[in-house]
């Protein structure tokens, strides 16, 4: 939505479907690249995938392999997050895109539009080894577990960090939807002065 009254009319759908429980919001930049999903086996990077029209997506193991931020063997693993699926997405900066832009022009080659297209576009290739040359990145954002029963959004972020993803730097757990209007309100105005690009807020209840 763009509407602060549409953002206020679900956190009263949420308090209805709560039956006034109390309840917490996650607040989340929605990096603007491909969402991928990632499966790890007995704490090793088994699979990924894009998400492709929500249902089935593209398997492009091999080339998310080739991304220094995604680990291939999850970092001190415990028992109930080892068999887990990860969903963020893998992205460029905004320095980044235009250094190779720069260098492609250098070349006669042909530039890219934006970011989130060269990443788009470079996921797709069959040769992993020149994806391993592109300065793509990954955010995590999800946590599922197999095995384990997780309880609130909050704590999956700081897993995941904990197993070795990185995730954003600009989480915020809001105690109300007050609270949900400031952080959206503040990120409209200051996402030029981020890195990479971002399209818009994700809200989540935490629970």
């Amino acid at each position: 939505t763009y509407n602060e009254d549409e953002v206020r009319d679900f956190d009263q759908r949420v308090q209805s479907l709560l039956d006034k429980a109390a309840y917490k919001y996650v607040c989340e930049l929605k990096f603007d690249g491909i969402a991928v999903s990632l499966v790890y086996k007995r704490g090793i990077f088994v699979r990924g995938a894009t998400r492709g029209d929500g249902t089935q997506g593209d398997e492009i193991t091999r080339n998310l392999k080739t991304i220094r931020s995604i680990p291939l063997r999850l970092r001190g693993s415990k028992k109930g997050v080892e068999n887990i699926e990860v969903r963020g997405e893998v992205y460029m900066n905004r320095e980044d895109f235009r250094r190779m832009n720069e260098e492609r022009e250098l070349a006669g080659e042909k530039t890219f539009v934006n970011p989130r297209n060269s990443a788009a576009g470079t996921l797709k290739l069959q040769d992993s080894k020149i994806v391993a040359e592109r300065p793509l990145n990954f955010g995590a954002y999800s946590l599922r577990s197999q095995d384990s029963e997780l309880h609130s959004h909050a704590e999956n972020l700081q897993t995941l960090q904990s197993l070795g993803f990185p995730v954003s730097h600009h989480v915020q757990v809001c105690n109300n939807v007050n609270q949900v209007v400031e952080y959206w309100k503040k990120w409209e105005g200051h996402r030029e002065n981020l890195p990479y690009d971002i399209d818009g807020v994700v809200v989540k209840v935490d629970s």
